[in-house]
Order: C-alpha cells, then sequence, then structure tokens
C-alpha cells in the first residue's frame, strides 16, 4: 500500500522544493494552448520554425509553462538552434484514467504536430516529456508522412519502462520504439516510477534529472541536424514556385511564396 502510494504522488506531478514537498500550482483559466517562441511570448502559431519542441510537462504543472525540465530543456535547445519554437501540450488535468478523452495530451499533441506538419513542410520536431507527461508521449498517433520530421523523442522517468498503464488499445506500440537511434528514455537508478523494483521516490523527482538536461538537449539537437539532412521533403514544390516565378510578373509575391516553402 505503501509503494502504491509513493507512485500515485510521483505519477501526480509532485515537486521538490528544498525540503519540503510541494504540488506544483494550477490556474484553472490557464486553459489555452501556449507555444512558446525565442522572446518566451505566448502564441505565434502562424509562423513556421526550423525546430519546434513538443513538451509534455508531469502532471499538476502550470499550463502557463513549460515545467521544472520543459523550461530549461527549451533553454537549451535555443543554445543551438536560436529560431526554435516550442508546444506545450495541453492534456486533461482533473483525472488521469485512460477512458478520458485526451488522456494525457496524446490526442492534442497528435493533433497538433499534424497541424503544424501541414502548414510548414520543412519544420522537424522533437518530442520531450517528464514523469507522467511520457505516458501521454505513447498515446501520440502522428500521421504516417510526418513521423520521419519527429527528429529526437525523449521522456524521462518514463513508467512505461516497467509498466503497462495502458490497453493496449490505446498504447501507441509502433511509435516511439524502444531502441530506436532517436529515442532516449533517462531513468535514475532505483527510481520508483520507471527502474525495475525501484524504491527511491526522490531519484524521481525533478533534482534527479535536471543535470540531465544539457545532454539530453544535444542530443535531440544532434538528431535534429541528422534529420536535416535527410531528402529535403518539399524539393517539388520549390522547384515549381521558381519556374513561376521566372515565368512571372508579380514577382515580389511569388518570391514571398517561394521563402514561405523554404521556411526562411
Amino acid at each position: 500500500m505503501a509503494r502504491f502510494t509513493l507512485v500515485a504522488l510521483a505519477l501526480a506531478g509532485i515537486v521538490h522544493t528544498g525540503s519540503a514537498l510541494t504540488l506544483g500550482a494550477r490556474s484553472e483559466t490557464e486553459t489555452l494552448h501556449r507555444r512558446w517562441t525565442p522572446t518566451g511570448s505566448s502564441d505565434n502559431s502562424n509562423k513556421c520554425t526550423p525546430l519546434e519542441l513538443i513538451w509534455f510537462r508531469s502532471a499538476a504543472e502550470s499550463q502557463a509553462r513549460l515545467g521544472l525540465l520543459g523550461d530549461p530543456m527549451y533553454s537549451e535547445i535555443l543554445k543551438y538552434e536560436p529560431k526554435a519554437s516550442a508546444y506545450n501540450v495541453i492534456f486533461n488535468e482533473a483525472t488521469y484514467e485512460e477512458t478520458v478523452t485526451n488522456f494525457l495530451g496524446g490526442q492534442d499533441a497528435t493533433q497538433w504536430i499534424n497541424k503544424r506538419a501541414a502548414q510548414c513542410p520543412n519544420q522537424r520536431y522533437v518530442v520531450g516529456a517528464y514523469s507522467k507527461g511520457t505516458l501521454g508521449v505513447h498515446q501520440m498517433f502522428p500521421a504516417a508522412d510526418v513521423r520521419p520530421r519527429v527528429a529526437a523523442t525523449v521522456v524521462i522517468g518514463d513508467a512505461m519502462r516497467i509498466r503497462p498503464y495502458f490497453p493496449p488499445a490505446a498504447l501507441n506500440s509502433t511509435w516511439p520504439s524502444n531502441g530506436e537511434r532517436t529515442l532516449s528514455q533517462p531513468c535514475n537508478f532505483n527510481d520508483l516510477i520507471c527502474w525495475p523494483g525501484g524504491t527511491d521516490h526522490d531519484t524521481h523527482l525533478y533534482g534527479g534529472y535536471i543535470g540531465q538536461i544539457p545532454a539530453l538537449a544535444k542530443f535531440m539537437i544532434d538528431r535534429y541536424q541528422e534529420n536535416k539532412r535527410a531528402v529535403f521533403p518539399n524539393a517539388k514544390g520549390i522547384m515549381t514556385n521558381l519556374n513561376q516565378v521566372l515565368s512571372s510578373k508579380d514577382v515580389p509575391g511569388l518570391l514571398k511564396n517561394v521563402v514561405n516553402v523554404l521556411n526562411v
């Protein structure tokens, strides 16, 4: 019973502040999509960026920010790709049953990445999550033509490493795939949530993982750079636009269209 209680508390998003354990605050008004830009401003959803971080924060962390590990992860990514944007996944914070619509944000993240991929044909993505947020990653179902543009996935303290929390119908067993070069599943030794037989709750708290963020961000960036060197996804569209530019009097308008295709 004690172990079950510790698991429930950890997955509920308890964070460590000094010597005390406190629940992350949440405002009922913080229900809108948040997409952070390099300047920290909110909604800039019409702009295509070269790279976007899609982040699942831990349960009970405020929707207002990316969270205790999400914010530093994004800051590290910006050091390598200053134009990167970030999306804060929305999920149902009232309950965590797998029968609830948009359980832990899988539906929201799926809709978002598919929409963004259509809007920005050359945008790449890195997906990250911490604690119970990692379970939402396993409920993402990116479209087949979008998946190759997900350069990396990092799930920190992922309970799915040892526990089948989802029924088979709810679990996306084909993405992300264990063992892939683009997937990292950091788990501290004896972590109560992700380590087989783990008993230590404190190792699951954000303080146990914050020191790994720079290396994990570098992992994401390295995979992103590799992904960029893949076959250019919209070469045909670019050539079509260039041909139109050469044969049209509306050069400024068509040049603008080419720039949009290139996402520069």
